[in-house]
């Protein structure tokens, strides 16, 4: 009785077990030494689609030919024999990238009796494969005998999110690491490949504006786009109905070619590229507005595609808008660098071109300018008459003023402007070699602060200089003159925009009541001109011991002060 009890008791304990596991939802079995399944759980239906009896039904060596066509054979879970194996092996249903990890495993842990764990890729009965971890432990009998008790857990979402995360991660490094749109495109199809058949794969950049499809990137069994180059850009109008779904309603679209045909009968549309058998499009958006289309097709199988692909690439197609839409950025604004670069180029070119004629210019002029002094000189040379002979030196100094601001032009590095120092210590040495005035009776003495002179300010400062220091130098210095006689020309910057020119002398000087506008020789009359038109300033005289002309002007010439008075 007791040991009846016993046995009932543990019969129960047995069912209760039974139940426990079969109500799992993971995968548990038992294999013997030979590899045959021995017992599986009903979970195998679930995470496989294969039945629990097809599996672990009867030995083939336990059935005769004739019970072996009728009843289900007895799967191997391993075979380590070095013969092929009549039965169905489960380890067929193992991705080939994987079956060799399986195996080591599993040889490992019979020749050692313990523990292993594996994760590897199973296929189903529908043909996909599904991401699953394996742990089983080796039990061995009083008579040596081993088997194998393990359990099998689908893991598939788990991995799936991890693949996601490396897919985005993959992505996100694509964008620092790609050299162009090409090469982008080229990584997120790679970082895609592991969790979506993108056998044949394209992403599509869509231009509102001019409402333009342009086919940024396409990989297909056919090589449909290779007879007409990448990237191809069409119309939307006269693009696939399918894209146009996908852009127009910014919505992913999955549909068959039973559903295409449907499509392209309603709407007219044509279907562009090879026929396809099932075909899976979304967008990608930046800020709600669509960049474009990625998606994939298949040549071969209609349900290849499910709402599962569709949440997959939902869920990296903001992370390829935003590399796309980076990398695009990043290549409008190279091709902006390298069109600034070349303009910049041609700029310089064209500048150093323009600086050559302009050297030649002020060559020529200077030239020109020098043989209409040395004509005047020759001519004078042959005047008796004084004061006429006087007027004709008055002119060369003019001409040889103007000529020496194109000769130090010409010179200069700078073809805006001369070294303003420079300029009037010629110009003053020049007139002194005119008048045969020698420095130690008459000190020149030049002073100028940091003021540099364009060609425009230039001329009519050097022509006003020639005329108040030939003044003085004719008139300032009598021979009935004592003592050592100095005349002064000086720059200052009385501020950022107003130059001062100062012209002295400590001479006899002029009469207290002269007024420089009002003089009727042509020297000052040419000053008070040039003074007023070309400089736009003022003049004002002064009579501190000897003669003093203060010209105030602005450094930017009158057409400047002009302009910013009927700016204000």
């Amino acid at each position: 009785i007791d040991r009846k009890r016993t046995q009932e008791a543990l019969k129960r304990s047995e069912s209760r077990f039974r139940n426990l596991i079969e109500d799992l939802d993971a995968i548990t079995y038992s294999a013997d030494q030979s590899g045959f399944f021995t017992y599986i759980s009903p979970a195998v239906e679930s995470i496989t689609g294969y039945r629990q009896k097809e599996i672990a039904g009867t030995a083939s060596d336990e059935l005769n030919p004739l019970e072996r066509q009728v009843r289900p054979t007895r799967w191997l879970r391993f075979n380590l024999k070095e013969e092929k194996a009549n039965e169905p092996l489960f380890e067929a249903l193992i991705h080939p990238d994987d079956r060799q990890a399986v195996s080591d495993a599993i040889r490992i842990a019979l020749a050692g009796c313990r523990p292993y764990k594996v994760e590897y890729r199973l296929q189903k009965q529908n043909g996909h494969y599904g991401w699953v971890y394996e742990r089983g432990m080796v039990l061995e009998h009083d008579q040596g005998n081993r088997r194998i008790e393990g359990v099998i857990l689908d893991i598939h979402e788990r991995k799936h999110a991890e693949e996601i995360n490396q897919a985005l991660f993959g992505i996100s490094n694509a964008v620092n690491t790609a050299f162009n749109l090409d090469e982008l495109c080229t990584s997120i199809r790679d970082s895609l490949k592991q969790i979506v058949d993108t056998t044949n794969f394209f992403i599509y950049l869509y231009n509102e504006r001019e409402d333009t499809l342009v086919s940024a990137y396409h990989k297909s069994e056919n090589n449909e786009f290779a007879a007409f180059g990448n990237p191809v850009t069409v119309k939307a109008s006269d693009w696939s109905l399918l894209s146009m779904v996908v852009i127009k309603t910014g919505k992913p679209l999955l549909v068959n070619r039973d559903e295409m045909e449907r499509l392209d009968a309603k709407e007219g549309k044509p279907i562009f590229g090879s026929p396809c058998e099932a075909w899976l499009g979304v967008p990608f958006k930046i800020k709600g507005q669509v960049l474009g289309i990625m998606g994939v097709q298949s040549f071969s199988d209609p349900e290849r595609f499910t709402d599962k692909d569709i949440e997959i690439l939902l869920s990296v197609s903001d992370q390829v808008a935003i590399a796309i839409d980076r990398k695009r950025a990043q290549e409008e604004l190279e091709k902006e660098v390298i069109e600034r670069k070349r303009m910049e180029k041609q700029i310089k070119t064209s500048l150093k071109e323009k600086e050559i004629l302009l050297r030649e210019i002020h060559h020529r002029v200077k030239n020109n300018m020098q043989i209409i002094s040395s004509l005047l000189n020759l001519q004078s040379r042959h005047i008796q008459d004084q004061p006429l002979r006087e007027v004709f030196r008055e002119s060369c100094n003019r001409v040889q003023s103007m000529a020496t601001i194109h000769e130090k032009l010409y010179q200069s590095q700078d073809l805006i402007r001369i070294d303003t120092y420079d300029y009037i210590k010629n110009l003053v040495d020049n007139l002194y070699q005119s008048y045969g005035i020698e420095p130690e009776i008459i000190e020149p003495e030049i002073r100028i602060e940091d003021v540099y002179l364009g060609i425009d300010l230039a001329i009519p400062c050097g022509l006003i200089i020639n005329e108040l220091v030939s003044n003085s130098l004719k008139h300032g210095f009598p021979s009935s003159w004592k003592g050592r006689g100095k005349i002064q020309v000086a720059f200052q910057a009385k501020s950022k925009d107003m130059i001062l020119l100062t012209v002295c002398d400590n001479g006899i000087g002029m009469p207290k009541d002269r007024d420089p506008d009002a003089v009727k020789t042509l020297g000052l009359r040419l000053v008070s001109i040039l003074v007023r038109e070309q400089l736009g300033g003022e003049i004002k005289l002064r009579h501190d011991a000897g003669t003093r002309y203060e010209i105030e002007f602005s450094s930017t010439g009158p057409e400047e002060d002009e302009k910013k008075i009927s700016a204000s």
